[in-house]
């Protein structure tokens, strides 16, 4: 099943769409453009976070800075139930 870009945050696959949970991140920088940008990750947020294809919760390696997904208030409860 592909998958293609709605906007920044969201995917479509099929009938199914999946919205990045970046959005609900503080260090987001909430401009719409493409790339998403964040603190983290100020040259474009990797494409596997924004999938849902992995949480960024730990720094990854060679991303210059140690932030990690912060949820917004009112966001917490967004990555329960993730591995």
């Amino acid at each position: 099943m592909s998958k293609f870009r709605v906007d920044k945050f969201t995917y479509e696959a099929g009938d199914l769409v999946f919205l990045s949970i970046c959005h609900g991140c503080k260090h987001n920088h909430p401009k719409p453009k493409v790339p998403a940008t964040c603190d983290a990750f100020l040259a474009g947020i990797p494409e596997e976070f924004l999938r849902g294809e992995a949480q960024h919760l730990e720094p990854t390696p060679g991303q210059g800075n140690d932030l990690v997904f912060d949820p917004k208030p009112g966001f917490e409860g967004l990555i329960r139930g993730f591995p």
